[in-house]
């Protein structure tokens, strides 16, 4: 603020007379003389104001007078069109910009006065040359307390930055902390999940090697089964073979139907096949 400001300013000028000594250029000079006027008109306005609030107090004394903001806000823009004139703008705008200005004219004067306060404070005056060896004495005693009170601030902005510094570590620490623990808690969430899977793949696995073996056995069962048929094929193609030899060897009947007995005797495909040779048997001769 611009009460801050002017503080800092005070506390770094020199306390003697010979202003000479801060080195400030002409500019910065006049930014602070057209400072002093603009700053000087809003308080010729706010007299102004303050003049008028009076007289309308003031005028019935015998009941209670409360202005409203409409008329305060009347009050103010005549007295701006009074002092200003042709360059009023506005209450707001001229109370606005005159206090922007006036801010940052008296920023950039601290902030000169704090780089160059070591350069000030030592540059040696015209009154120095001449003062008695008490006052020199004297003046050096204030420069140095005024040093120390220098430095005392400045170590107690450090020990405030310091502060800040170790509240924004414990902060980090903290945050540190509560990731650290996600950290861990997702790690453990990964490693349930990592031996479910292995569990899961292990049955799996299981599952699939049992049904292989399951299927070999149904392989080669069915494999059996195959060789087994194959053979009772092969098997009737012999008897069958061997029947139709017969069948040519007989020339009766008689002889055939025994014979026919004889062979189903044993087996009733053979019975059922002997049917077969024996109607086709029939089928020739009677051709």
């Amino acid at each position: 603020t611009i009460k801050q400001q002017l503080k800092l300013v005070k506390r770094r000028l020199p306390q003697d007379i010979s202003i000479t000594k801060c080195k400030l250029s002409q500019n910065t000079l006049q930014n602070l003389k057209n400072t002093v006027e603009a700053l000087s008109k809003i308080m010729n306005v706010l007299f102004m104001v303050s003049k008028g609030v009076l007289h309308l107090v003031t005028v019935n004394t015998e009941t209670d007078v409360s202005i409203t903001h409409e008329k305060l806000w009347e009050i103010l823009s005549n007295a701006c069109e009074k002092v200003y004139e042709t360059d009023d703008r506005g209450p707001s705008q001229n109370i606005r910009d005159v206090l922007i200005a006036t801010n940052t004219d008296m920023s950039q004067l601290a902030q000169y006065l704090l780089e160059n306060e070591h350069e000030i404070m030592a540059a040696p005056s015209e009154k120095d040359k001449t003062a008695p060896p008490i006052v020199l004495r004297a003046q050096a005693v204030k420069k140095q307390l005024e040093e120390t009170k220098t430095l005392t601030a400045t170590l107690e902005n450090r020990e405030a930055e310091i502060r800040q510094l170790k509240l924004e570590k414990k902060l980090k620490q903290n945050e540190l902390s509560e990731m650290q623990i996600r950290k861990d808690l997702a790690e453990k969430k990964l490693s349930v999940l990592q031996q479910d899977y292995e569990t899961n793949v292990t049955k799996l696995q299981k599952q699939y090697e049992d049904v292989s073996e399951q299927l070999k056995k149904k392989e080669k069962e069915f494999e059996d089964t195959l060789d087994h048929l194959q053979n009772d094929i092969d098997s009737l193609e012999e008897e069958r073979s061997s029947m139709r030899v017969k069948l040519k060897a007989y020339g009766t009947k008689t002889d055939f139907k025994s014979t026919v007995l004889q062979i189903t005797a044993g087996s009733p495909f053979i019975a059922q096949e002997l049917t077969l040779l024996k109607k086709a048997f029939n089928d020739e001769r009677s051709e």
